[in-house]
């Protein structure tokens, strides 16, 4: 494979994806800040009443007066995968930018950490010290297990509602994301 990538539609690519991405991360969060304040209210509720209540009953009320809440709730939790994917697909483009950008071909892959280890030592010391930053609660090892975790994301999550049960790790990818689309922007 030669070297003859349009360096502008490849940081075009990442910046529309990384936006996408955001905004179904931003979703995501909101539907489970949503499922979270109900749950609270729940529990104020019974506190406050000494009664136990069922959150099932409210969940069919819910359902039966308002279906369209219902969808729009589960299609914004759904978000947290979609937001998976497409984040997998701005690190893989990422990864595959700064590799030309040093010089290097890539392999037709989607693997993270292979790419990743493609990398000059300066360049992944500061995407991991970066994303270490970004996740705060991350450490070294937990960056490596992480990356691990998630190198074929964008491969394997895009099957998640064939009953696919990998694990996401929203915080990891986001950090690792951002600290990937932060070293493409510094090139000119």
């Amino acid at each position: 494979m030669t070297n003859n990538y349009n360096l502008f539609s490849f940081k075009l690519s990442i910046n529309i994806y990384n936006k996408l991405s955001d905004n179904l991360l931003k979703d995501f969060q909101e539907a489970v800040s949503n499922q979270i304040a109900f749950n609270e209210t729940v529990k104020r509720l019974e506190k406050h009443y000494g009664i136990k209540l069922d959150i099932s009953e409210f969940n069919e009320i819910f359902r039966t007066e308002k279906p369209e809440l219902v969808q729009l709730q589960n299609d914004k939790l759904n978000n947290g995968i979609v937001f998976s994917v497409i984040a997998a697909l701005v690190c893989e483009l990422a990864l595959k930018y700064i590799t030309v950008k040093n010089g290097k071909n890539f392999s037709f892959t989607h693997n993270l950490r292979g790419l990743y280890d493609k990398l000059e030592i300066s360049q992944k010391d500061l995407i991991k010290k970066n994303t270490m930053k970004k996740c705060r609660f991350i450490s070294e090892e937990d960056f490596e297990n992480e990356l691990n975790d998630s190198s074929e994301n964008f491969k394997t999550l895009r099957y998640f509602f064939e009953g696919n049960n990998h694990q996401l790790n929203n915080i990891f990818l986001k950090g690792f994301k951002d600290a990937l689309v932060e070293l493409v922007e510094s090139y000119n």
